[in-house]
């Protein structure tokens, strides 16, 4: 396969802490509940229910913490194998992070020109020495506020900086209609318009990504593990980040801010 752009990405992963929270106690909030039975009357609002409330709930262990993810673009002028220019990005990034400076802390790559912003967390540099691929590198977090690991894992002492990183194995996840189903018998078509609107929706969306091709080889910096993948398909993949993988291809994360009374207090 050949491509012009490819992405790689390492990611440190901390877990602090973890919880779940049982089914038992999980109940629809009463704007839920009236929107299902007085709005729910086919396909369309099935759909506008879902983007309001979600698809599923993630009842099994919820994990707290950071994650801080390590990101290098390459964009060639000319056409390469993906698998060529994707090594090529691999040793881009382990270069950045040996010489520090996706830590923030200076210096740059022996073939590598280029200059820090550490504004923005970007690093942009050209390989003059081998080809005609230039690089963009950058860094993000989730948890605490900052990018520079050493601070990243100090933050980390501190539990406001948590930020839920893994809601727990896919199997766990309970379906909107299921719950419904259980509030009240009288919610049984509401139930099917739900269930039956997802599940077609996700059979078309499988289709529609049929076509994409996603290489997956993996390389060591350290002892943590890149994946790599092209970069069409993981800009896709790091702007829907809310969605997590399923039998059923992907769910949509519920907001239990709205769809739940019940709350976890941590």
């Amino acid at each position: 396969m050949q491509t012009s752009s490819a992405s790689v990405v390492q990611y440190i992963w901390i877990a602090t802490k973890t919880f779940t929270i049982d089914q038992e106690h999980l109940k629809l909030s009463a704007s839920a509940t009236n929107m299902a039975s007085t709005t729910v009357k086919d396909a369309d609002t099935a759909r506008v229910f879902m983007q309001r409330y979600g698809s599923h709930f993630p009842a099994g262990v919820h994990t707290l913490g950071g994650v801080l993810f390590r990101i290098v673009d390459a964009e060639s002028e000319s056409k390469k194998t993906t698998t060529v220019l994707a090594a090529k990005a691999a040793n881009q990034l382990q270069g950045q992070i040996s010489f520090g400076v996706l830590a923030g802390l200076g210096g740059i790559g022996v073939s590598i020109s280029g200059e820090n912003n550490n504004s923005s967390g970007t690093v942009e540099a050209h390989d003059e020495k081998t080809d005609d691929v230039f690089y963009t590198f950058s860094s993000q977090a989730m948890g605490p506020a900052t990018t520079n690991p050493v601070t990243f894992n100090k933050m980390l002492a501190n539990n406001s900086t948590w930020a839920i990183i893994d809601r727990g194995s896919p199997t766990a996840y309970i379906p909107i209609w299921e719950m419904i189903r259980n509030t009240d018998p009288v919610f049984e078509e509401v139930a099917k318009h739900l269930e039956n609107t997802w599940r077609k929706d996700e059979e078309e969306r499988m289709h529609r990504d049929a076509d994409t091709i996603i290489e997956e080889p993996t390389n060591k910096v350290g002892t943590r593990e890149i994946t790599w993948h092209t970069k069409r398909v993981f800009q896709a993949n790091y702007k829907e980040a809310s969605r997590v993988e399923s039998p059923y291809r992907s769910l949509f994360h519920l907001n239990p801010l709205f769809a739940y009374t019940r709350q976890c207090n941590i």
